[in-house]
């Protein structure tokens, strides 16, 4: 490219930038005009239009907000997001609990997050056994001529400096386009699975769902979402962190566990939510948790509970903790010999034991409620009930 042309280039793109930053200046000044105009009194906007700011400024995130916001306040407009939330994933005035049937449900542990806490990149071998599982998964999809197909990635695709190239990756190896959903809308989807499947007889339910990368976790009261938050408390990542030894150092799972009730406490204890935390009694809230580790647990537990069992699945902490401690102390050579207990999962389970625990012990909860479902089930239920459209 000539000297010349890199010039034009160069002023062409400062004279955007310029008139950019007049039109944005422009309209911070129109707010500040119509703020005055309004005084004290109280802006009343429709469901719809706080639904098109809400959907605008979650682009800009909260600093940006900070600077452009004129209207209403940040926290207003990220409430507001938080509800639109909440309301794209209620479908509780066209269902009573349950979930859509399904024909066959399978499977595959491929570890696509293996390696992310150390290198940043989802690596080459653990983007192929997801392709190669995908291969088998779309064969049976062609048994049951099904016309239509979603394929959705989280944490590790979202973690991941070559996450969107591992995402085409997949999809030009098996044609099949992988969405990459937010953290919020994980978060979302395992929401809508728990008040689908089991609801909840508390005025206010605490949910996480614990994946191999993070743990989603919801505050909500109703249908309504109240506080969203994703937290790198995923078993694989933190096994991978903190437990290189076999049999596990009781040194290395104490620094585990501490890290794990630090995290958590602080979730409890600073921002938005200790407000609602200390007007919450124990007796006010519920606790549900899902994910692959959570019904592991349960299993290992119970060997006769299956996920089709018609009574609804809860744990003590009691055998939790002495699940935890039979674990820890266990090589793992022994340990995937536990009944109950998946082979693939046998080196990340401790670490899901602790975050449980630690979540149990916050919410001052004697009892957990197991969901068999979680994210997947939640966006089988969304798509369901939206014409199959994301």
């Amino acid at each position: 490219m000539s000297n010349a042309l890199q010039f034009i280039i160069l002023l062409v793109a400062g004279w955007v930038n310029r008139h950019q930053q007049e039109i944005i200046d422009y309209l911070k000044e129109e707010n500040h005009v119509f703020r005055e105009q309004l005084g004290g009194r109280r802006l009343r906007l429709t469901d719809d239009q706080r639904r098109r700011l809400a959907i605008k400024s979650k682009a800009l995130g909260r600093k940006v907000l900070d600077q452009v916001a004129g209207i209403v306040t940040p926290d207003t407009i990220l409430r507001w997001h938080r509800n639109l939330i909440a309301r794209k994933y209620d479908g509780s005035a066209k269902r009573g609990l349950g979930r859509p049937p399904v024909k066959e449900s399978i499977q595959e542990i491929t570890r696509v997050g293996e390696g992310l806490t150390t290198a940043g990149e989802i690596n080459a071998a653990a983007l192929l056994r997801t392709i190669n599982a995908i291969e088998r998964f779309r064969h049976v999809l062609q048994q049951y001529q099904c016309e239509h197909v979603f394929a959705f990635a989280t944490h590790a695709f979202r973690m991941a400096a070559n996450g969107e190239e591992a995402a085409s990756g997949i999809a030009d190896q098996t044609s099949i386009e992988v969405r990459i959903i937010s953290g919020e809308e994980e978060a979302g989807y395992a929401f809508l699975s728990a008040r689908t499947r089991i609801g909840w007889g508390k005025p206010h339910m605490y949910l996480i769902d614990i994946g191999g990368g993070s743990v989603d976790f919801v505050h909500g009261a109703g249908n309504e979402v109240i506080t969203v938050r994703t937290l790198p408390l995923g078993a694989l990542h933190l096994t991978e962190r903190f437990l290189p030894s076999d049999p596990i150092d009781t040194k290395e799972f104490e620094a585990l566990r501490a890290y794990v009730r630090n995290a958590v406490s602080l979730l409890f204890e600073g921002g938005d939510l200790a407000g609602p935390r200390a007007r919450l009694s124990p007796a006010q809230t519920g606790l549900v948790a899902s994910g692959g580790s959570m019904t592991t647990i349960k299993k290992m537990i119970d060997q006769s509970w299956t996920h089709s069992s018609v009574t609804t699945p809860k744990l003590r902490i009691g055998e939790i903790r002495r699940l935890e401690k039979e674990c820890v102390a266990l090589p793992l050579a022994k340990r995937k010999r536990l009944p109950g207990l998946e082979p693939e999962r046998a080196d990340i389970i401790p670490a899901g034991l602790a975050v449980v625990i630690a979540f149990m012990e916050a919410t001052d909860k004697r009892v957990v409620t197991v969901n068999p479902g979680g994210v997947r089930d939640g966006v089988l239920i969304h798509l369901t009930e939206n014409n199959f459209q994301w």
